[in-house]
């Protein structure tokens, strides 16, 4: 999993080992973050963002909007407990994954980097 955090400043990479490089943000930082962005390779495809007021998962053509509980196909929106179409089976695997996220700290079993787990304790996800 690589993780990019964009500060106004610069960003930071976390590669798959922990490893940092880029910028070198400090506790002050952590309240100007733009986004992280987490992309989990092969054999997922999933990427994530994370904001101070959205998590959004995005498979392919379809994005799940935790927040708003809603799903974009293409460029069409649905609520999400609307939906019925063929995506119905990954749109529910990136709500289970969300949750996952958001309960557990965790990405497909994966520890999610401390960092971002604080972050996302401090947006109240």
């Amino acid at each position: 999993m690589q993780t990019y955090i964009h500060f106004s400043n610069g960003t930071t990479t976390i590669d798959t080992d922990g490893n940092k490089s880029g910028y070198e943000y400090t506790r002050h930082d952590l309240n100007n973050i733009l986004d992280i962005h987490l992309v989990l390779g092969s054999p997922y495809y999933v990427h994530v963002h994370i904001g101070n007021d959205y998590l959004i998962l995005r498979h392919k053509y379809i994005t799940f909007n935790y927040h708003n509980n809603s799903v974009q196909i293409g460029n069409k929106t649905y609520a999400m407990e609307r939906y019925r179409g063929t995506e119905q089976t990954h749109i529910q695997q990136l709500q289970s994954l969300a949750i996952e996220m958001t309960d557990n700290g965790t990405i497909y079993g994966q520890r999610l980097p401390y960092d971002i787990c604080i972050i996302m304790h401090n947006n109240s996800f």
